[in-house]
């Protein structure tokens, strides 16, 4: 029986390119990234927009639809018994939008919130 190696990737080489961060945002400032791995080729620049909304934009069109992958956890801080959100969308070829917010145990929704991102891992990969 022999295997089919027309598909695989050699040991070592990634299928897309990544860039890796650790987040922090405060106050009304927008979020700074200290960056772990970047091979995107792409300078990335963060704002923030309103309270909990954030956009990271991307100097060129690489964050292709169906080939673009964005991680970015949320945290959750038991000490003051809120749930933080943290949810994320590619919004177009150039921009990832970022929202955080916060939710009282006994609430519904949730309200936009900043101070959310502390060393938040954040990731985008770009399949090629």
């Amino acid at each position: 029986m022999s295997r089919d190696t027309a598909n695989r990737i050699p040991f070592g080489v990634q299928p897309y390119k990544v860039y890796v961060a650790l987040l922090t945002q405060a106050s009304s400032a927008a979020p700074t990234a200290a960056v772990l791995e970047d091979s995107l080729g792409a300078l990335l620049t963060f704002a923030r927009t309103s309270a909990g909304i954030y956009t990271v934009t991307s100097d060129n069109a690489i964050l292709v639809a169906n080939k673009t992958l964005v991680f970015c956890w949320q945290i959750n801080n038991a000490s003051n018994d809120r749930v933080y959100v943290v949810s994320h969308l590619r919004t177009s070829t150039t921009i990832i939008t970022i929202n955080t917010k916060f939710q009282d145990a006994a609430a519904s929704g949730g309200q936009p919130a900043d101070d959310v991102l502390s060393e938040t891992p954040f990731e985008i990969r770009v399949y090629q």
